[in-house]
Formats: structure tokens, sequence, C-alpha cells
């Protein structure tokens, strides 16, 4: 009964696994290209407010010094 059901499990994912649809060579660099640029935007993004936010600090502890 068990050993029916294993069976049973990978012939699903045996049919299942056929039907994906991988992306092609070019969509798959193109999708990289925009997850490295949006990286990149951001790390700058977070960048400019991190000095900015260190600047603002600097700031109030010498007025409060």
């Amino acid at each position: 009964m068990k050993e029916n059901r294993v069976a049973k499990f990978f012939r699903d994912y045996r049919s299942e696994f056929k039907k994906i649809v991988w992306p092609s060579r070019v969509q798959t660099a193109k999708n990289s290209s925009v997850v490295l640029i949006a990286i990149i935007a951001f790390t700058i993004v977070i960048g400019v407010l991190d000095f900015g936010l260190e600047q603002l600090v600097s700031l109030l502890a010498e007025l409060v010094a």
C-alpha cells in the first residue's frame, strides 16, 4: 500500500516537472540585469541615507556637547 503511494508521488512529480516552462537564455539575462540594476540603485540610496544620517547625528552631537 505504502509503495503504491510513493510510486504515485514520483509519477505525479515527473508529470508536473514536464509542465515547467523554463525561460530562455535571453530572458534570463534580461531578468538578471534588472535585478543587478535594482540592487545597485538600492545600495546607492541606502548609502546616501546612511551618510546623511551620520552627518546629522554628528551635527547634533556637536550641538549638545
